[in-house]
């Protein structure tokens, strides 16, 4: 936990409270897998790490306990980060195959009766990139950079094919699924970099 990451957040969100930072912060986070699954947070600790109030801290962590990320044990006062359940990414990818695949669909109408040439260059170059950062590991590159690389990529290409529907029903249903799809495809790719067989991985 560093301070400096939540002076950085103040700057960019300079609107927002003590508690929203710090939930923004802790959010990132859990879905990054920084904080483990199963990792118990102490509030108390985090606060005096961040050197801030301990309130804002257990408000920012009670919502995150509301929305899924953190679970709660029977006493209500231990939190650990969730672990993505088999279910639950079966789940999550399910949801983004139905939303996506209609995203695609609507946007080949869109490209064939209006044109989407600058929007369709924009997907085919990172679907290049990906495929480049897919490679690279293929051949060796298990650094902590390309993982990142490649999820940010597939975020990106997702995200722009969504938003290029320019349905704002599909883009807020989605918005909705991304946090957890993202954490999902982090806790993928971790899986992956574990895979001793690099034919199964290159498949």
């Amino acid at each position: 936990f560093d301070p400096k990451v939540i002076e950085q957040y103040q700057l960019e969100y300079p609107n927002s409270t003590v508690t929203d930072i710090i939930y923004k912060y802790l959010e990132s986070a859990i879905l990054s897998s920084k904080i483990e699954p199963g990792q118990r947070l102490n509030a108390a600790n985090i606060a005096e790490m961040l050197d801030v109030s301990v309130t804002p801290v257990r408000a920012a962590i009670k919502q995150l306990a509301s929305v899924g990320l953190l679970s709660e044990n029977e006493n209500g006062k231990n939190y650990c980060a969730f672990n993505i359940s088999e279910k639950m990414l079966t789940e999550v990818f399910d949801a983004r195959r139905m939303l996506e695949g209609s995203a695609a669909y609507i946007c080949a109408h869109r490209h064939a009766d209006a044109g989407m040439r600058e929007e369709m260059d924009e997907l085919r170059r990172l679907a290049e990139i990906h495929r480049t950062l897919w490679q690279n590991f293929y051949d060796g590159d298990t650094s902590l950079f390309n993982r990142r690389q490649r999820v940010d990529i597939d975020r990106a290409f997702h995200n722009l094919l969504v938003h290029f529907t320019d349905n704002q029903y599909l883009i807020n249903y989605y918005d909705n699924l991304d946090k957890l799809a993202t954490h999902a495809l982090v806790r993928a790719l971790e899986f992956w970099e574990n895979e001793k067989e690099r034919a199964n991985m290159r498949v």
